[in-house]
This record gives structure tokens, sequence and C-alpha cells, in this order.
């Protein structure tokens, strides 16, 4: 079978990369083909708490308001308004029946601030408990808080004015009525306590003035259980190293079944023919070495010597092929009279090439099934 004749370090180099190729592709895939254990969550129990409230303005008797309140996101005559009626409403929902209990406090609170840096500074701060309640089910996915709130707007006002008065400085003042409280359940998978708040603020400073609401609270979470499962790879995991392993194998093969590395008479010749492809102009080939005795030898170091040699006396450097296409006796010369300058290429003999002998051309292969490679 015919072999490409590379270069024994490019051999090497290819043979190596191969080979690392495969043992990498190796690893990824038995890394990724095997079948993975992941950690997943199983959702036992999934509730959502929210909380809301809602308002109006109660005026006092008057021409310009005959409907007696003003709705939510208005704004109010401080002159005119007598009282805020909340309605406050908490729900707990559940996937399934527990035992809940919910309770809720509402208060108003009275402060004094001022605003440094961008941040808000407490002076003071006044609580007033207004109302409460509490509602339990021992068997149920849902449960609701509602209630209602009346906050006197003069009342609290008067509590600012007296604080100002007391502090003997003017500061900002706010009444804020606050909605808060939790939800308690008990169900077969664990115990779930969850807190909500929300809150009205209402300047008690100002002529006219808005109220700010809190955005509706909403929290939903659930009860998970945490389990190992073994998932199977997927088929593009594991597919492309399968290729680069069988493409690793197939080069690996490929250079060990169709390459070798040159022989030595391979590599004398490549010497050779560098020379002739070099300084071919300058030489010729003879039939035969002529006979001896050549008279006076003078043998030169290197083939540089013999080039200058050459081109000084503008006379041809000789040669003759043995019929493995190498110099008869390794020599290279130049005649000059009766004195010859000889270079040896000092490069071991080669044994004899096998098979179909060079046909004494430099450049011709060294057997007929071998290709050289530069």
């Amino acid at each position: 079978m015919k072999k490409f004749v590379i270069g024994e370090r490019m051999r090497i180099a290819l043979l190596a990369s191969s080979a690392l190729l495969l043992a990498v592709s190796c690893f990824f895939l038995y890394r990724n083909a095997r079948p993975k254990t992941v950690t997943e969550e199983e959702r036992l129990y999934t509730y959502t708490i929210s909380a809301n409230m809602g308002y109006s303005v109660r005026l006092t008797a008057n021409d310009l308001f005959p409907e007696g309140s003003l709705p939510e996101n208005r704004l109010y005559p401080a002159r005119l308004t007598d009282a805020f009626i909340c309605s406050v409403s908490a729900e707990y929902a559940a996937t399934a029946p527990a035992a809940i209990s919910g309770h809720y406090t509402t208060e108003v609170v009275v402060q004094g601030y001022q605003t440094i840096s961008n941040q808000r500074q407490v002076v003071y701060e006044k609580r007033f408990p207004v109302g409460s309640g509490e509602i339990a089910e021992d068997e149920a996915s849902s449960l609701k808080l509602t209630g209602d709130v009346e906050a006197d707007f003069a009342a609290y006002k008067a509590v600012a004015d007296n604080a100002m008065s007391l502090i003997g400085s003017s500061v900002r003042n706010e009444m804020q009525v606050v909605f808060s409280g939790s939800f308690s359940a008990e169900t077969q998978h664990g115990s779930v306590t969850v807190p909500f708040s929300q809150a009205l603020a209402i300047p008690l400073s100002g002529d006219i003035f808005s109220i700010t609401r809190q955005a509706a609270f909403s929290k939903g979470d659930s009860i998970k259980r945490a389990y190992q499962s073994t998932v199977p790879p997927s088929a593009s995991a594991w597919l492309p190293y399968v290729l680069m392993a069988a493409l690793a194998a197939s080069g690996l093969a490929a250079l060990l079944k169709l390459s070798r590395p040159p022989l030595p008479a391979e590599y004398q010749l490549r010497a050779f023919r560098g020379i002739v492809k070099k300084h071919g102009s300058r030489m010729i080939k003879l039939q035969e070495l002529p006979p001896k005795p050549w008279g006076r030898k003078v043998i030169l170091a290197d083939i540089d010597s013999l080039v200058k040699l050459s081109d000084d006396m503008q006379k041809p450097i000789c040669y003759a092929l043995e019929e493995n296409g190498l110099p008869s006796e390794d020599m290279l010369f130049l005649q000059d009279g009766d004195v010859r300058y000889i270079f040896i290429m000092e490069i071991w003999r080669p044994e004899p090439l096998t098979q179909a002998a060079l046909s004494g051309e430099a450049g011709t292969a060294p057997e007929a099934n071998t290709t050289l490679v530069p």
C-alpha cells in the first residue's frame, strides 16, 4: 500500500495532536453521556396574600360640594375636611385546605418630620390605635379580613398643632392611617406566617392637600419539597464529542497506516535536491565520473566554498548520479586543469532504495510507491 512520507517532526506532531484530540473527546463524551443527577422542587402548598385600602373624604356641610364627600385621587380643601372614611381588606388564598387564622390592627400615626439630604428625619411621632379584628377557620383554602376606619381630621390636626407649639419650631406634619396584620396557616406540610401592611399618608398642613396611598400589597409563595432526580443526557450533549472522537481516531489510524517517516536515503536525497535547486544553474550532470587518477585534489569544507570557486573561475560544478539518484561517491567537484576541487557530502551512505531505483534525475521520487513531502 502506498504510504506518504512525512517529516519525522511533522509526523510526531500530527500523531500527538490526533491522540490529544481523541483523549479530550473521550473525556467530554464520558462526562456528557452519563445521566445527570439534578435537584428539583415540588410545590406542595401554594398561597397568596393581598391587602388593600380604599378611602373617601367626608366634608362639612357646604354649598360647593352638596354630595358631602369626595372620592379617591382628588385635591381636598383642608377647611372643609371633616373625616377620612377608610375601608380595609386583606385576603389569604391557597391551593389546599388548612387551618387558617388572620388578625389586623388599624391605627393613626401623627408625625412631624424634616427632609435632610433627601432623607426623612422624624422629629416626633404619636400613635393612636383605632381598631382591630381577627378571624380563624379550621379547614379552609381562603380567608378574608375586612373593616372600616374613621379618622377625624380636626382632632389629629390639633395633635400636630400642639406638638409644634411644644417644640417651638415649624416642621412638616402628617397623619398616616395604617392597616397591618398577618395571616397564619397550619398545613400538613408545615406552618406559614406572612405579615402585611398598608398606609394612607395625609398632610396636616396646607390649605389644599392630596392623599398618598401605597400600592396594593400582594405576596405569593409556596412550601416546597426538594428531591433528586436522574435526567438522561440529550443527544446534543454528547453527539458532537462522538463526531470529534471518530474524526480524531480516523486521523490517528490514517497517520499510522498510510504515512511513514523518511528513510535515511530519502533524507540524503532531499539534502542533495536542495543543493541542486539552489545552485543548479552552476551545475552539470555527467554520465559518469572521469576515470582516475584525477590529479591533485583539494577538499573543500562546504558547498558555499565550491560555489564561490565556480563563480570566480567561471567553471561548472560537476557530478554524476548513481542509480539511487545520489551523487557518485557523494562528491561534487570543479575541475581546473589538473586540480580538482571537491566537496564531499558528509552524509551517511544510504542503503539502496527498494523496488524501483531512482531514474537518476534530481527530483525523481525515491520509490514507485513513495511520495516525498517537503
